[in-house]
């Protein structure tokens, strides 16, 4: 992969807030339409530069999004997507410290 764990949960992150933006206007335009990628790019230009145009299905461009989590940080209302998922990832390795390291311990009763 061309990104970091940081970088790809930073990725998923701004997918989902992105995402709900998009679903929020598809709504408002035609609230019978189901939030889809094809649907989002169908919604404007801007929109839709953040889905690859060259394929059947769009899906979202890594580097578009990307290019918006740099832009989030100096936003009038900033927003530090790196910073999150950085938060994120600790977590997550604080977490699996705390795992038992033996199988059968972890399975419990299973």
């Amino acid at each position: 992969s061309k990104w970091t764990d940081e970088q790809a949960l930073a990725l998923d992150i701004a997918k989902g807030a992105l995402g709900a933006i998009f679903a929020k206007a598809l709504a408002k335009v035609s609230p019978s339409a189901k939030p889809t990628a094809t649907n989002f790019v169908a919604l404007s230009e801007k929109v839709a530069a953040f889905f690859k145009a060259n394929e059947k299905r769009p899906t979202w461009d890594d580097k578009a999004v990307m290019g918006w989590i740099e832009k989030q940080a100096s936003a009038a209302i900033p927003r530090d997507i790196m910073a999150e998922a950085r938060e994120e990832l600790a977590r997550r390795e604080a977490a699996a410290a705390d795992m038992p390291s033996d199988i059968d311990e972890m399975l419990g009763d299973l």
